[in-house]
């Protein structure tokens, strides 16, 4: 039998969010990052117990995860801009569609500084797996630019985004923080 030919861009990953994921959902993609420009952090906070006489540790208990989703965006275009700002697609100052058929308009971002950093969204990354693509998605994500951005007229503004992760908590939503998926 011969092996099925998959399409892999090896360590460049795709990074966008998901709209009604529980109901009829659709992936919105960002834009992809450079080689290698996406990790996923998962620092635990422990409390260690030890023994009275000898200060042995006997248990530990988690208290705490902190999971943080990086990732430096290409072909920084304002939608991508109102998203790593962490601002609404539909209420944050953008006007404009540089894309629009037959007549295109010049895009504009006006967000106002108290709506920065407060859109949760259900996030996803997609890179490779072991036999396609490995999709990790994150079911409440709250994305924020994080670094500077720098322009030159010799490269692309690259977009760099952080996202904490959070524990979902409402209604219909699985009680699992990041899911991980490998197609086949």
């Amino acid at each position: 039998m011969a092996a099925e030919a998959k399409t892999v861009l090896r360590g460049i990953n795709a990074v966008g969010h998901i709209t009604d994921p529980y109901g009829s959902p659709t992936k919105v993609q960002w834009g992809y990052t450079p080689q290698d420009g996406a990790s996923l952090n998962i620092s635990p906070e422990a409390f260690l117990v030890l023994t009275g006489q000898t200060r042995v540790a006997v248990e530990e208990f988690v208290t705490n995860v902190d999971i943080l989703f990086d990732c430096s965006l290409q072909f920084a275009d304002l939608l991508t801009m109102v998203r790593a700002l962490g601002l609404a697609d539909d209420d944050s100052g953008f006007t404009g569609d540089l894309q629009a058929s037959p007549t295109p308009t010049d895009e504009v971002l006006k967000p106002a500084i108290t709506a920065f950093f407060e859109t949760e969204r259900y996030m996803y990354v997609e890179t490779p797996g072991p036999k396609g693509v490995r999709t990790i998605e994150f079911q409440r994500a709250r994305p924020k630019l994080n670094g500077s951005l720098d322009f030159a007229s010799t490269s692309n503004v690259i977009v760099p985004v952080q996202a904490r992760i959070l524990q979902p908590t409402q209604a219909g939503e699985e009680p699992y923080p990041i899911i991980w998926r490998d197609a086949a």
